[in-house]
Order: structure tokens, then C-alpha cells, then sequence
């Protein structure tokens, strides 16, 4: 509807594939987010099996390797490594699935005011790399990226928390 309202009044134009897409939102991924939830629903029984099937020895393995190569690389820069959303949402389902198939002691203790401390960590790091970047040339390329992606070390940080 929205669209077909500011193609009447001519602030988008009239394509077939802004229409196709406009009717389709989900399977022309239009909204990356709503795509990747549908998919990871239709995927989520298939997932949860593979979850139950790995040993905790090899899924520690699986999580490292994409926890390495999808927060921790990218977040200092070294490289992008075949990021892709859908991707993304699966590592975190095998995440969480892992929290809750091999809960710890410790999370037991998780509390907010843990949640608040890491955000005021953030923002405490948001703040010096703003400063370090009029100076330090990593910084000032990459301040955006270190604190303001979904795969941003302190992004996966704050969804353990909130997930615990």
C-alpha cells in the first residue's frame, strides 16, 4: 500500500520490480530482517536437530571458528569473511541453543546491572575511540563498524546478556 501510495503521487517510480518486490517483501528479501526471521523459522526444526546432534567438544569448535570469523575479524578489521545475514541469525540460534543445551554456573548469577556495566563499557569505549579517532587512523576509519554492527564484538557481548 505503500508503496502503490508514492508511486500515485510520483516519489517513487512505477517498475515492475519495485511492484514485485512491494508484493513479495519476504522472498525479494526487501526486509532483510523479516527475511531472515521467516528463513531461520522455516529452518529452525532442521537447526534445533543438528544443535541436539553435535557433541559439546565440537560445537565449541563450530561456535569459535564463527565467532572468530564473523565478530571478532571484521571488528578489528582484518577482513570480511562471508558475512551474510541469514548466516548471522544462524550463528546466533546455535549460540543460544548451545547456552541453553550447556548452561554454565555462572549464568545463573547473570544479573542486570552486568547488562548495564557492559553498556556503560560500550559507551565508555564509544567515547574514547571518538576521541583516539582525530589521531589514530584505525579509529577513525573504523569507529562506525567497532560499535554500530549487528557482528560487532560488543553487539554479541550485549545479546548473551540479554539473552542470559
Amino acid at each position: 500500500m505503500i508503496t502503490a501510495v508514492m508511486a500515485f503521487f510520483g516519489a517513487v517510480p512505477v517498475e515492475m520490480k519495485r511492484i514485485i518486490s512491494a508484493l513479495l517483501p519476504i522472498s525479494t528479501s526487501q526486509y532483510w530482517f523479516a527475511t531472515c526471521y521467516v528463513l531461520l523459522l522455516l529452518a529452525g526444526p532442521a537447526l534445533q536437530t543438528a544443535a541436539q546432534g553435535i557433541d559439546k567438544k565440537t560445537y565449541q569448535m563450530i561456535l569459535f571458528a564463527f565467532f572468530l570469523l564473523w565478530p571478532v575479524l571484521p571488528t578489528l578489521h582484518i577482513g570480511t569473511t562471508g558475512f551474510s545475514n541469514f548466516g548471522w541469525f544462524v550463528f546466533l540460534f546455535f549460540l543460544a541453543a548451545y547456552i541453553r543445551r550447556f548452561p554454565m554456573a555462572w549464568m545463573d548469577k547473570i544479573r542486570i546491572w552486568h547488562g548495564v556495566c557492559c553498556y556503560v563499557l560500550i559507551i565508555a569505549a564509544t567515547i574514547i575511540t571518538y576521541v583516539l579517532g582525530s589521531s589514530i587512523r584505525f579509529f577513525e576509519e573504523n569507529a562506525v563498524y567497532l560499535y554500530g554492527e549487528m557482528n560487532a564484538v560488543p553487539a554479541v557481548l550485549c545479546a548473551c546478556l540479554l539473552l542470559l
